[in-house]
C-alpha cells in the first residue's frame, strides 16, 4: 500500500520535496499529492553556517508576524535532528520570539546545558551559584555506561557516570583536606598548597595576594591555590647532578629520589636559593626573573644544593601563607601528598619552615582516592565525604615543627626576602639581556 496523499503541506512544498528525494536510488516510487491547493512558491536560502540559516528563519518569522500579522502559534519550524535546535533557539531568543519545542527538550533547559552554563557563571561571578548547588551537581550521576561500551572496556553494564573534580580538588579530598583550617600540600612539579575555608573572602583582599576562590568538591567549602613551578628545579637538580645515577636507577626499576634525599644535611640553610628558575605563582606571578643560589663554595656538596632548593620553594610559598589571615583564611595543618612528600626529611623541612604540623597520608595517589570518594558519594555509598574519609581510614605519619629549627628558618626567611628584594631588578634585567643576545 502506497500512502501518497499528504494532509499537511501544499502541492508546491510536496513538489520541492519530491525533487530532492527523487535522487535517492533506493527510494520506493510514489507520487505525493495534496488537496490543500497549490500554495505559495517555495523560497530557498543557502546559509553558509547553521547560525546564518537560523537567523534567516527567525527573521522570516518576525516578518510574518509584523507585516502579515501571522500569529506565532501558527508558525512551525521543522528540523531533522535535535542537535539543530540550538542555533534556532538562540536566534529566536535574540529576537524575543516566543517558541515551544515539540517532542523534545529546549536546548537551554537540558540538564547538562544548565549545569555547563552554571559553571561558566560561577567562573565569572561565584555569587551566582551557591556551594550547595555546585556540590549537588558534582555528585549527581548523569549517565550510565551502555552495555556495548561496558563490554568493550571490561566493566559492568549500567555503571553510573558522575562528575568528579579537577586534580587539585581531588587531591585535597583524597588527602583528607575537607575542613576549614586544613590545606593539601601537593609536593610535585607544581608545588601547590590548597587551603580549605567555609566563607568567601572579599575579592578586593584576595587580588593583592594573587589568590582566587573556587568551590571545593566538599559541599559548603571553598579553596584557593598557592603554587609555582619550583618542583621542576628538583628535576633539574637530578638531571644535572645525578644523570648517570638516574639512568642506572631507571634501568634497575628503583627510585633515584630516595637516594638523593638521603644526602640532605641535618643543618638548615647551607645555601640560599631564589627559586625563580621557572615561572612563579602567587603573589606576583613572576615570569621574567631568574634563579639565584647564594653561598656556593668549592666545598659545597650536592645534597646541600638540593636541601636549599626545597627550602627556597617553601619560602616562596610562605610569602603568601603568612598573609592568609589578612583575608580570614586559617591554616592549622598541612596534609602532604605527591612524590616529594615520600621523604621524611622533606616533610620535616616543611613543618619547620611553616611552623605547622605536616600530616602525610600514606597512600600512593591522593587524587585517585579523592575521585573514588566522590564517586562513592555520587552513587550513595557515602552520605558525606567526611563519612567516606572515616570509613577509608588511611594510615598517616605526622611531623611536628621543631622549635630550634623554626627559629633558624625564621631568620633564613628574613634573609630570603632580602635576597629577593636585592636581586629581583638585576635578575629581570639579566633575563631581558639574555633574551636579546640569544636571537
Amino acid at each position: 500500500v502506497v500512502l501518497e496523499q499528504n494532509y499537511r503541506s501544499t502541492q508546491r512544498i510536496l513538489d520541492a520535496a519530491n525533487a530532492v528525494i527523487s535522487n535517492n536510488m533506493l527510494r520506493q516510487e510514489k507520487d505525493l499529492w495534496s488537496a490543500l491547493g497549490e500554495g505559495e512558491r517555495v523560497k530557498r536560502f543557502d546559509g553558509a553556517t547553521d547560525r546564518e540559516e537560523a537567523a534567516f528563519v527567525a527573521d522570516e518569522i518576525r516578518s510574518l508576524s509584523a507585516e502579515r500579522h501571522v500569529g506565532y502559534e501558527e508558525i512551525a519550524v521543522f528540523y531533522r535532528t535535535n542537535a539543530q535546535s540550538r542555533a534556532l533557539e538562540q536566534a529566536l531568543m535574540e529576537r524575543a520570539i516566543p517558541y515551544q519545542v515539540i517532542g523534545g527538550t529546549r536546548f537551554y533547559d537540558r540538564r547538562e546545558i544548565r549545569d555547563g552554563l552554571a559553571y561558566l557563571r560561577l567562573g565569572l561571578d561565584p555569587s551566582h551559584l551557591s556551594a550547595r548547588d555546585v556540590a549537588e551537581t558534582l555528585r549527581r550521576p548523569s549517565r550510565k555506561v551502555p552495555r556495548a561500551v561496558a563490554e568493550e572496556i571490561g566493566i559492568s553494564p549500567g555503571t553510573p557516570i558522575a562528575s568528579g573534580a579537577h586534580d587539585q580538588c581531588a587531591n585535597a579530598v583524597g588527602s583528607g583536606s575537607l575542613r576549614p583550617g586544613t590545606a593539601m600540600y601537593g609536593m610535585g612539579t607544581f608545588p601547590t598548597i590548597v587551603p580549605v575555608f567555609d566563607r568567601r573572602p572579599e575579592v578586593r583582599k584576595m587580588i593583592p595576594l594573587g589568590l582566587n576562590t573556587e568551590h571545593h568538591a566538599a559541599q559548603g567549602r571553598y579553596v584557593s591555590f598557592i603554587y609555582h613551578m619550583g618542583g621542576s628545579i628538583v628535576k633539574w637538580y637530578r638531571d644535572t647532578f645525578a644523570a648517570e645515577e638516574h639512568r642506572r636507577a631507571t634501568s634497575a626499576g628503583s627510585d633515584i629520589y630516595a637516594k638523593l634525599f638521603e644526602e640532605l644535611p641535618e643543618a638548615a640553610g647551607p645555601l640560599l636559593v631564589l627559586p625563580h628558575f621557572a615561572p612563579m605563582g602567587p603573589p606576583d606571578f613572576l615570569s621574567d626573573s631568574a634563579g639565584v643560589i647564594v653561598g656556593l663554595t668549592t666545598s659545597t656538596r650536592r645534597g646541600e644544593i638540593l636541601k636549599s632548593v626545597l627550602e627556597g620553594n617553601h619560602f616562596a610559598h610562605r610569602m603568601t601563607v603568612e598573609r592568609l589571615d589578612e583575608v580570614g583564611i586559617s591554616l592549622d595543618a598541612l596534609r602532604a601528598v605527591g612524590g616529594g612528600s615520600r621523604s621524611d626529611a622533606a616533610c620535616q623541612i616543611c613543618a619547620d619552615i611553616f611552623n605547622r604540623p605536616v600530616v602525610r597520608p600514606n597512600l600512593p595517589e591522593a587524587g585517585a582516592l579523592g575521585a573514588a570518594m566522590l564517586a562513592g558519594l555520587a552513587i550513595g555509598a557515602y552520605s558525606t565525604l567526611d563519612e567516606a574519609a572515616r570509613q577509608i581510614d588511611v594510615e598517616e605519619t605526622r611531623f611536628e615543627p621543631d622549635a630550634a629549627r623554626v627559629a633558624t628558618y625564621d631568620e633564613l626567611y628574613g634573609r630570603y626576602l632580602r635576597l629577593r628584594s636585592l636581586s629581583l631588578e638585576f635578575t629581570r634585567e639579566w633575563t631581558s639581556w639574555k633574551s636579546g643576545h640569544s636571537r
